[in-house]
């Protein structure tokens, strides 16, 4: 059990700023799209 709890842990610590990170750039990828459609 102790193994699963940890293993639980480093997966959500490891992939969760990896989830921030892509939002990150997809977000700016989507402002820059629509900035150039607009302007």
């Amino acid at each position: 059990m102790r193994v699963d709890i940890d293993f639980s842990n480093r997966f959500f610590h490891s992939s969760l700023p990896q989830l921030l990170f892509d939002g990150f750039v997809l977000t700016r990828t989507a402002v820059a799209i629509g900035v150039i459609a607009f302007a």
